[in-house]
Order: structure tokens, then sequence, then C-alpha cells
């Protein structure tokens, strides 16, 4: 099974412990379990955190794909994972704009009645926020243009919904 956001982001915590990695990213400690648990994802403002803390590359962080932006997963003695020697990659993915994105994303599924998973609409936010950081557009422009993604994803998920053998990337309806 591929690995989810929060296997990711516990893999970049490492041996540290909840509440240090919590005070590193100015985030309350149970909001790291939430993370590590895949119950909620982190948003523009802790992934920006994570990037210029850890050098971690959030396009990896959220979608598994690319470079992790570390020189090495190890394990320690105790069998848990630790990221080691963090460097420092250009962020795919503009961090706020992926925020936008994801709560944008997240409100289309539930919308159509599809089921809100959240390695999912991580997934789908990513690929969106993708796309979106290749245009040119102000402060000013973005609630548009992410209005127009969503209007596009929109038109996606009920075309998966009219075809009785097509899913749109393994989204289910709820």
């Amino acid at each position: 099974m591929a690995e989810s956001v929060g296997e990711r982001l516990r893999m970049v915590r490492g041996g540290m412990s909840q509440d240090d990695f919590a005070v590193k990213l100015a985030v309350h400690k149970e909001t790291i379990g939430k993370y590590e648990r895949d119950k909620v994802i982190p948003g523009g403002d802790v992934l920006s955190r994570l990037h210029e803390t850890f050098g971690v590359n959030i396009n990896w962080l959220l979608t598994g794909k690319g470079d992790k932006g570390i020189d090495a997963i190890v394990k320690t003695e105790d069998g848990r994972q630790l990221a080691v020697e963090f460097k420092s990659y250009r962020i795919d993915i503009d961090p706020i704009l992926y925020g936008r994105v994801t709560e944008a994303v997240a409100a289309v599924y539930k919308e159509l009645g599809y089921a809100v998973v959240l390695h999912q609409v991580a997934a789908e936010a990513a690929r969106i926020a993708t796309e979106l950081t290749g245009m040119e557009f102000t402060e000013e422009e973005r609630p548009g243009v992410i209005k127009g993604a969503m209007a596009a994803l929109r038109s996606r998920l009920r075309e998966s919904l009219s075809h009785p053998d097509g899913e749109a990337a393994g989204k289910h309806p709820a």
C-alpha cells in the first residue's frame, strides 16, 4: 500500500517527539497526531514551516512523488524511521495556494456526495495546485482561478458519475 501524507510526515518527524515537532511547527501536539493519522491535512502555513524548518519537498509530502527533500531516511535501533541531513529544495507547490485548493476540493467532493478521503483530497489538491502554480495570476485573481479549477473538477467528477464503469481517480461516491 502506498504511503499516506501522515506516514510521510511521521517519517520526517522520525525520532523527535510529537511535542517537540509540534513546537517547531507552531501547532498543538494533538494536531500532529491528527496529521499522522490522516485525519487532517496540514494547511499552507504548516507546509511552509515544514519546508523552511526541515527542508521537506512539499510535493513529495503531499503526493509521495519526487524528491523527499532530505538526504536519507534511516531506521533507528528501535525500528523507528528518522529523516536525516535535511537539505533545502525548491517547493513545487505554493503552500498557501495548496491550502486554498485543498479546502475547495473537499467542498466540491462534499457537494457532489463523494466520500471525503483525506489522502485523495490531498492528492487531487496537489495535482490542481501544481497546475495552477505554473500559471501567472495576481493575489486578487487567485479566488477566481481556484473557482475555475473547481468548476473543471466538478465537471470531471460529474462525468465520471455518468459513466457506470468510470471512477475519477479512485474516488467513490459516499
